[in-house]
């Protein structure tokens, strides 16, 4: 991951004193939960932090696109998502409350703040669009792009699970 650091050190020397940032950054392209998640786009980043004493206040709206993969079909698309940040910051970690952000000397680094945020905004049923007809279980082909070879025959012996099999003779020996 790509990145994001903002120098807050005019700030950090006075109590309500505030820093305004617009920004864009591309995140590098990575695996989560086992599905790859890609950014061909720029995101936009515009936000400001608060100096609130012993804390900072970061707030910001972050806009950007992501490349997933649809969870019928199995097809790449764009869903672009659009939210709001607000993230406690502190220079050491505090025991007490593991929510606050910990940043280092003078910089904070989004990158790790903006993911964290993103992966919680993530669609939790991914789908190309509302209407994916996903794929055949029978012989695999993609139903959005029309009718398959197998004409949705439905083999017995290609549709049950392997695992499942003893158990479907158990049942059919009945």
């Amino acid at each position: 991951m790509k990145p994001l650091k903002i120098d807050i050190t005019n700030i950090r020397r006075e109590i309500a004193a505030e820093q305004s940032f617009d920004l864009k950054w591309i995140p590098g392209d990575m695996t989560w939960q086992g599905e790859p998640l890609r950014f061909r786009d720029p995101w936009h980043l515009k936000g400001r932090i608060f100096n609130e004493g012993d804390v900072l206040l970061l707030t910001a709206d972050v806009e950007g696109n992501i490349i997933l993969q649809c969870g019928a079909c199995l097809e790449s698309y764009v869903q672009d998502l659009d939210f709001p940040i607000e993230a406690r910051l502190k220079s050491a970690p505090d025991q007490e409350n593991p929510d606050y952000f910990v940043y280092k000397g003078n910089e904070v680094d989004l990158s790790e703040i903006v993911l964290e945020f993103l992966l919680s905004e993530l669609p939790i049923r991914r789908r190309c669009r509302e209407d994916c007809k996903g794929l055949c279980p029978v012989c695999g082909a993609n139903r959005n792009d029309g009718e398959c070879s197998c004409n949705g025959t439905k083999d017995p012996e290609l549709t049950v699970d392997e695992r499942l099999k003893s158990l479907r003779d158990y049942f059919s020996n009945k």
